[in-house]
């Protein structure tokens, strides 16, 4: 699916339940998710955003990320992008069954993340 480009407003009106992450935060715990939008400015590409619906929870990451309504621990946020990334390099085949458990692992840390920062 190719994600929509949309303003951050729109954003803004159309998700209650947002958290704003700095560019590369949680780049492995995204790894394998697609994002929905993006939003661009004066200078170009701001933000990618990924929709949760079983959170109600929208996520913004980029440059310019669509300002937040949740906040999350730093602390948080980076000890599960680190197990995200110790989860994808502990398994160093390139073949199916590989990405797959890599896959279900990342998966597995991003949904308990989620579930983390809207307890």
């Amino acid at each position: 699916m190719e994600k929509a480009k949309v303003s951050a407003k729109w954003i803004k009106e159309s998700f209650g339940k947002r958290l704003s992450i700095g560019y590369c935060s949680i780049q492995f715990l995204l790894k394998y998710e697609e994002p929905e939008y993006y939003t661009c400015g004066g200078s170009g590409w701001n933000s990618d955003n990924y929709y949760f619906p079983e959170y109600g929870l929208l996520v913004s990451t980029g440059y310019n990320p669509v300002s937040g309504t949740i906040k999350v621990d730093y602390n948080l946020m980076e000890s599960y992008n680190n197990k995200a990334k110790q989860a994808i390099a502990q398994s160093t085949g390139y073949d199916t069954d590989s990405e797959k458990k890599r896959m279900k692992e990342v998966s597995k840390l991003l949904d308990e993340f989620l579930q983390e920062v809207t307890k």
